[in-house]
């Protein structure tokens, strides 16, 4: 295993490269992972990291690697060598592989957005998670933000799908798979409106969360804070898909909503849901269908996947199963050993 780490530049560079040898790299496969300094920026500026490291593991080895990345970093890694192929440059890399990593974009719940902008003055915690969903990278990744007066994609996120169609989207060289930590079953574990937290009995603050969905007249957010707790604010967001509740990798977002709300110290508070989606499962197979319908066990003609494998249950995201982690390993282990020299 060879892993990273480095001081960000514009262009990125690697200060250190550390190795390990582990029984599949006995074999004659080498696994590529990488630790960024920089994790909150646009996400192909990281790529020339990846590029460099795959140049220093080019003048020590002559085997295949296998090349991905977990959520961001599977971004990070496909851009890098899509970015290479399409500038004509040759790259090691017989396995690219991506866990959890949504190419058609991630999901924060929009009342969660609400919650921690609202009540970022006054609790500290609520303006730390609100910067971090504000973060370039994280907005990059975002199906829905919450602008000032409505919900919409982000520049950022457009700006980044084109950047990825500028390179040809995947890389066609390396074999393509990925891990989902969604299920594929298809349906959904909550419904659309369904209330998620409830924050009240007291005059300084009052919230409700709850699932969005296609009804117009349903908020998904809507609540008052100090030091105007009679003026009220709502979300609308309209959303027929109901990202909330569809099969994927979840994180409790929800949850951290609930202990923001507790730090201050007053009123009552009702969690419904700790966890929401946050990468349905069709993103993270790249899959245009339904997001609450069954997954084929394959890759359907023109996906950008070879292979794919997803949970059993709703996993945190980013988690494997241990089916997953197997599907990993044996892709891994089914690459040709090391060129001959």
């Amino acid at each position: 295993f060879f892993s990273s780490r480095r001081r960000h530049t514009r262009y990125g560079t690697v200060t250190g490269v550390q190795t390990c040898a582990l029984p599949i790299c006995q074999r004659g496969h080498s696994v590529l992972l990488l630790g960024y300094d920089a994790g909150t920026i646009h996400i192909p500026a990281n790529a020339a990291v990846v590029i460099a490291c795959l140049r220093q593991i080019t003048r020590r080895s002559r085997d295949p690697v296998s090349l991905g990345g977990v959520s961001m970093g599977g971004q990070i890694t496909r851009y890098a060598l899509a970015w290479l192929e399409s500038t004509g440059q040759s790259h090691p890399c017989a396995l690219y592989f991506s866990i959890d990593t949504p190419p058609l974009g991630s999901v924060t719940s929009v009342g969660v957005q609400w919650f921690v902008r609202e009540f970022a003055p006054v609790l500290s915690a609520a303006a730390d998670l609100a910067w971090l969903i504000a973060t370039p990278a994280n907005r990059e990744f975002l199906i829905a933000f919450l602008h000032a007066e409505d919900v919409s994609p982000d520049p950022a996120h457009l700006a980044l799908l084109a950047d990825f169609q500028a390179v040809g989207n995947f890389p066609k060289q390396p074999r393509c798979i990925a891990i989902a930590s969604g299920h594929g079953r298809g349906g959904r574990f909550l419904e659309a409106g369904a209330p998620l937290l409830e924050w009240s009995g007291h005059p300084f603050a009052e919230a409700v969360l709850r699932v969005s969905g296609p009804d117009p007249n349903q908020f998904v957010a809507e609540g008052a804070c100090y030091p105007d707790p009679g003026h009220r604010t709502k979300v609308a967001y309209v959303n027929p898909d109901s990202w909330e509740g569809v099969p994927g990798g979840q994180a409790a977002y929800i949850a951290m909503a609930a202990a923001i709300a507790q730090s201050a110290g007053y009123g009552e508070i009702t969690l419904h849901s700790p966890r929401v989606c946050v990468v349905p499962t069709v993103s993270a197979l790249c899959l245009a269908q339904a997001p609450d319908a069954p997954i084929p066990a394959s890759p359907p003609s023109g996906s950008p996947f070879h292979a794919w494998a997803t949970a059993d249950e709703n996993l945190n995201h980013c988690e494997l199963s241990a089916a997953t982690a197997e599907f990993l390993i044996r892709e891994i282990a089914s690459l040709p050993g090391a060129c001959d020299p």
